[in-house]
């Protein structure tokens, strides 16, 4: 997955789309030396209780570029100055953070997700499905269940070789 190019118009439509009319905007990545890799509201939270400033809710837009996009609801620090900044590490390699601010992303579950599928392919619509139901259950048991996790390394093995290696920022 990568950082997806903002000013495309199928990143805006999506961005906009899902967040009620707003458009992406890319931040500073700048895991902060407390955070905890994927926590971003509990990072967030201990950040402002340091720093001050506030929690900014929305998305994290990021793409595999002509398969899919995908949106994970996400927390971001605004600091006291103003400057909007990305304090969680991650176990992607991403460089920057492309974030559509959504403040009803506060109301869902911390584990919400959205995908939009850009090619018409059944591997690519098993591979997102199989994912779906993982993060489902690790949201009601705060377990990602093996036998899933073996099935979307199956999928992702498939999607490789037929579209070759995933793609990071670099």
């Amino acid at each position: 997955m990568i950082t997806p190019e903002i000013e495309r118009e199928h990143v805006r439509m999506f961005c906009s789309d899902i967040s009620g009319g707003n458009l992406p905007r890319i931040l500073q990545l700048a895991p902060h030396p407390k955070a905890s890799l994927h926590r971003c509201v509990q990072n967030v939270e201990t950040i402002v209780s340091i720093y001050g400033g506030k929690s900014i809710a929305g998305w994290h837009i990021s793409e595999w570029p002509g398969l899919y996009l995908e949106a994970r609801s996400h927390d971001v620090w605004e600091s006291p100055e103003g400057k909007i900044i990305d304090p969680t590490p991650t176990s992607m390699r991403f460089l920057a953070t492309a974030f559509v601010e959504d403040h009803r992303v506060k109301e869902l579950n911390e584990h919400t997700s959205h995908i939009k599928i850009l090619v018409d392919d059944d591997l690519v619509y098993d591979f997102i499905g199989e994912g779906d139901l993982l993060n489902n259950e690790f949201s009601r048991t705060g377990v990602f269940p093996l036998h899933r996790q073996h099935r979307i390394k199956e999928l992702l093995k498939k999607m490789i070789r037929k579209y070759g290696e995933e793609p990071f920022d670099s």
